[in-house]
């Protein structure tokens, strides 16, 4: 016999229950069809994407005219973590995260594996795509810690970082670990971006054009798109100084190699058959170390390149052999004449250096605590230790409004070939420096 308290006490254990299983089934259902209409792009998504890029430049043009119009839809940034989705609508409509495929290059169904959107409608001055090894998620965690996103979003920057996919396991249907391994770090930081294509050395013009693709697509507000590799060093304070006073339309600013030509030696890792590329020299292009673009002059490489033959050495194609064919009116400027400024001995320095002493340099030498190095850009060769070493010093100098170093790092002087033994690699290694 149930007693009248005990029969309430059930009755009320049931309600609970039966509500608890409507909103889970409710929102299992919710869940399933906001995935299909992400992976399928309806008619009306498609319909939207088709006139989004005009749309779009109505409304970047429009942030830049009255940036206070910006403020009420700007990403927050969280101290804990990746930037949240504003709440509010967005001006424009942006096309879905996972289109239907569409040409890239010589991909005739090109499709995004993993996509994000990090700009939203923030006002944003330079977008950052970084090409980076998918097996390689300890450079993207180095980088990540050396700069972190908050201090991006405070300097109204954005990052991502460009992958691939890996070839399939070795055993058919073998749970793919590496797979899980990205899924997990792009629902930690969110700042992942991967296409439909194998990851290997000679698919990097489809990373370079897929990163430009998706800041014009995804971030078109932004002034300058920041093209990079993961293994190169920059001081994203000062870039982002000097760029602020750059063109704003079709303009490409980096470090210009002219007269270069292809290798043509068999056993040779950059080996290019004529069947590849037929001429002795390459058009002027820009390094792929690290580059910054203007959207207008991106978006027309990108378009142009999907007419033109695949060529693998992507520095060398996008901003040499597209930009000659299709954009011979892209400003072409060389960082060195641009920003380069002779030191206390006359010798011109470079704000872009080929040497690591001079990143390792810049953060170590004793005039490090009191004035800013120059060097804006440069290879750290994955030395993490080195790479934050570099950044975390641009950072100090950027808070505490450091001067001009009066004497630049010897290996930063164009001419300099030398060379430093015993550069630190880990943390404890951090006893040399004083020798």
């Amino acid at each position: 016999m149930t007693l009248p308290a005990q029969k309430a006490d059930f009755t009320r254990v049931s309600n609970r229950c039966m509500v608890t299983g409507i909103v889970a089934l409710s929102t299992t259902v919710l869940f399933m069809l906001t995935f299909s209409s992400m992976r399928l792009a309806p008619s009306q998504q498609r319909s939207a994407f088709a006139g989004w890029l005009q749309a779009a430049n109505k409304h970047v043009q429009t942030l830049r005219v009255n940036p206070a119009l910006v403020g009420a839809t700007d990403i927050a940034v969280p101290t804990s973590g990746k930037p949240s989705p504003s709440t509010a609508p967005s001006s424009f409509p942006k096309p879905a995260l996972y289109p239907d495929g569409f040409r890239l290059s010589n991909l005739s169904n090109f499709t995004f594996v993993i996509n994000n959107d990090v700009c939203g409608t923030a006002q944003i001055d330079i977008v950052m795509v970084v090409t980076s090894n998918t097996r390689a998620p300890s450079v993207r965690t180095a980088i990540r810690a050396a700069l972190p996103q908050q201090t991006l979003a405070e300097l109204r920057m954005r990052r991502v970082f460009l992958l691939a996919e890996l070839p399939p396991p070795a055993v058919d249907g073998e749970y793919d670990r590496r797979v899980a391994a990205s899924q997990a770090e792009n629902h930690e930081h969110g700042d992942l971006v991967s296409g439909h294509f194998q990851d290997a050395y000679r698919n990097l013009t489809y990373k370079h054009l897929m990163g430009l693709h998706w800041a014009t697509t995804y971030c078109p507000q932004a002034q300058y798109i920041v093209k990079m590799d993961d293994d190169i060093a920059v001081d994203v304070f000062q870039l982002r100084e000097r760029l602020s006073t750059a063109p704003r339309r079709m303009t490409a600013i980096g470090a210009l190699f002219a007269g270069t030509g292809p290798i043509r030696v068999p056993d040779n890792k950059w080996f290019v058959t004529r069947e590849e590329f037929a001429p002795d020299r390459y058009p002027t292009y820009m390094s792929g170390w690290l580059y910054a673009i203007t959207p207008d002059a991106a978006a027309r490489l990108v378009a142009a390149a999907a007419q033109m033959k695949f060529f693998w050495v992507d520095d060398a194609f996008v901003t040499g052999v597209v930009r000659e064919r299709a954009l011979p009116q892209l400003r072409m400027l060389d960082m060195d004449q641009l920003w380069g400024r002779p030191d206390a001995t006359g010798k011109s320095t470079s704000p872009f250096t080929m040497e690591i002493d001079c990143i390792y340099q810049c953060a170590a030498e004793q005039e490090a605590s009191r004035g800013r190095c120059d060097t804006l850009v440069g290879p750290s060769w994955n030395n993490l230790l080195v790479m934050r070493m570099f950044l975390k010093q641009a950072e100090y100098c950027y808070r505490q409004r450091c001067g001009r170093r009066r004497l630049m790092p010897a290996a930063c002087h164009g001419a300099t070939k030398r060379r430093r033994t015993g550069m630190p690699q880990q943390p404890e290694d951090l006893g040399d420096v004083a020798r």
